[in-house]
């Protein structure tokens, strides 16, 4: 398991510099980037459009492991 490396102020200070509407995906995208996240798993794939992440819903995670 892969341990989460900065500091949470890191990882806010970058969130608010994001300016997305809805904060909580900017945390979720400044902590997946800093630490090298690649996917995220989400019903709402609307709030990670601009960023380098992959994102898949839980329903195809699902199919996609079965």
């Amino acid at each position: 398991m892969k341990k989460v490396l900065f500091d949470t102020n890191i990882i806010l200070d970058i969130a608010f510099s994001l300016e997305l509407i809805d904060f909580e995906d900017a945390v979720q995208i400044s902590a997946s980037e800093l630490n090298r996240i690649e996917t995220v798993i989400t019903r709402n794939k609307a709030g990670f459009r601009n960023t380098s992440l992959e994102v898949i819903t839980p329903k195809d995670f699902l199919n996609s492991i079965q």
